[in-house]
């Protein structure tokens, strides 16, 4: 029998949802691409000779302001987050070649970049990097000269590249990824990619995992299309974002795998798992493939949560516009005491596996991968609306049922009052119940105060306007009131108040 849970367990489920799970939530020159997010034209700054160093560090801090007016290089503009990201160029691909050995907590790499200049004379380029033996860094076959400082990696250019001209660069490196506790994230034990006592392996990356894997834009102002080319030991399975091309090719000591996302995809939902997994495929009923990577102690929970998964995805391609992706799954890992919504392959956290949850990370599939963030402080779109549609999805959108759920939201909310805005939350409270419940609450009370019709048209609106990119609360305010012919000015203004 199928029985639908109550309001009130729905509403207890989902306050152990945001406590426990970091559930959040891009390719040469692709047609229809959004332009990128405008960064300000301003003049390089010669970088300061240093020698190559290891990042050092451990303590869970943002990190340094960087000052866009003396290191505009070194910060893509994030008011909320500056140390993370970089200006002066538009990644187009990431090729990440990896070999792993997880007995040894090793790894070996070649990566690719693709990028266009953004200035009118870039003649260095800084990255996201933190950790690892960097072995060469070259263009065009030409070794460059690099420095390592303050989790950045800069590169100078054998010659300045004019605005909007391609330049391609790859760096190789070896060793063991650091392990460091984000301060967005404080029930992480880290970010990046991890290994279990098993040997399992995992990427989690959301919001700044991607830089203590591969040097990155690690922002997701600039996403990009990916191609993941793994060498992993034999009789395991490895998968990533987007679609298979190339699985268990055997190779010298291990197998090969080769997955690509050609679908722009932001640094922080990158993901890839290794290890002892069960394959499970099956099709939405409107045709969307899901593969899903399984332990196989794992398998009938999975089948009993994940039955509805197909219906799901098509219930939310209705609501908020057509899937984006090639495919959808999810994979089951050990050991990062959250679930994350990697684009493409959900992660699902082995003892939080249920239909609740699993929606909740499938919503994130438009609300924060399709359509990113603009800055991390705005994160409660993307929880907000995934722990509400999670619900409407969990009550079938009976009126007085979410009506249930909304109030238990708002007493959870008033008994613990935020003392900072939904719109700018601390780094430690960015996974808190502020972005995930008073979150929801704006959304239930913007659908009450537009009314369904407008409500609907204005998130299609929004997918088809910003799908593929960022956006900016402003710009959401902008489409909600551009469909409903509402000022949304104090609406909007009351909800952020804290």
């Amino acid at each position: 029998m199928n029985m639908r849970k109550s309001p009130t367990l729905l509403a207890l489920t989902a306050a152990l949802i945001f406590s426990l799970a970091c559930t959040c939530s891009l390719p040469g020159f692709l047609p229809g691409r959004p332009t990128p997010t405008p960064r300000p034209t301003l003049p390089s700054e010669p970088p300061t000779p240093r020698p190559t160093v290891s990042d050092a560090g451990s303590t869970p801090t943002p990190g340094p302001a960087l000052d866009p007016a003396t290191a505009p290089l070194r910060t893509i503009g994030d008011p909320y987050a500056p140390h993370l990201g970089n200006s002066g160029y538009d990644v187009q691909s990431y090729r990440l070649e990896f070999t792993l050995d997880p007995p040894a907590r090793l790894l070996r790499a070649a990566v690719t970049i693709e990028a266009l200049s953004t200035f009118s004379s870039l003649d260095e380029v800084w990255l996201d990097f933190i950790g690892f033996d960097l072995q060469s860094v070259q263009m065009d076959g030409q070794e460059l000269p690099y420095t390592r400082a303050e989790d950045k990696l800069g590169v100078t250019l054998p010659r300045p590249i004019p605005s909007g001209q391609p330049f391609t660069l790859t760096f190789r490196y070896t060793g063991t990824p650091e392990q460091r506790r984000s301060p967005y994230i404080p029930f992480a034990p880290a970010l990046g990619m991890l290994f279990s006592p098993s040997n399992d392996v995992f990427v989690a990356s959301e919001p700044d995992g991607a830089r203590f894997l591969f040097p990155c834009n690690d922002h997701p102002r600039d996403k990009a299309a990916y191609v993941f080319d793994l060498t992993v030991p034999p009789n395991t399975l490895a998968a990533a974002n987007g679609k298979r091309t190339l699985a268990a090719e055997p190779v010298y000591g291990g197998l090969r795998f080769v997955w690509e996302h050609p679908q722009p995809l932001a640094t922080s939902m990158v993901t890839i798992v290794v290890g002892n997994y069960t394959l499970i495929e099956s099709t939405s009923p409107a045709g969307v493939p899901i593969r899903s990577y399984i332990f196989p102690e794992l398998e009938d929970t999975f089948r009993r949560e994940s039955a509805t998964s197909g219906e799901m995805l098509d219930w939310m391609s209705e609501k908020f516009g057509d899937y984006p992706f090639d495919e959808f799954g999810y994979a089951t890992i050990r050991g990062l005491n959250a679930s994350l919504e990697t684009q493409t392959l959900i992660l699902m956290e082995e003892q939080m596996l249920s239909e609740e949850v699993m929606s909740h990370e499938m919503a994130h599939m438009w609300f924060g991968d399709w359509v990113s963030p603009a800055s991390w402080g705005e994160i409660w779109r993307n929880e907000g609306f995934a722990t509400y549609f999670s619900q409407v999805w969990m009550v079938k959108d009976d009126p007085e049922d979410l009506q249930a759920v909304m109030d238990a939201y708002q007493e959870a909310v008033q008994s613990n009052p935020a003392s900072y805005p939904l719109n700018n939350p601390p780094p430690g409270e960015m996974f808190g119940m502020n972005s995930y419940l008073k979150g929801a609450l704006l959304v239930h009370d913007l659908r009450k105060t537009l009314g369904d019709e407008d409500f609907y048209a204005g998130l299609r609106l929004y997918f088809e306007r910003y799908g593929g990119g960022s956006a900016s609360d402003a710009q959401f305010q902008e489409v909600m009131e551009e469909v409903s012919g509402q000022d949304l000015d104090a609406f909007f203004a009351r909800w952020f108040s804290p």
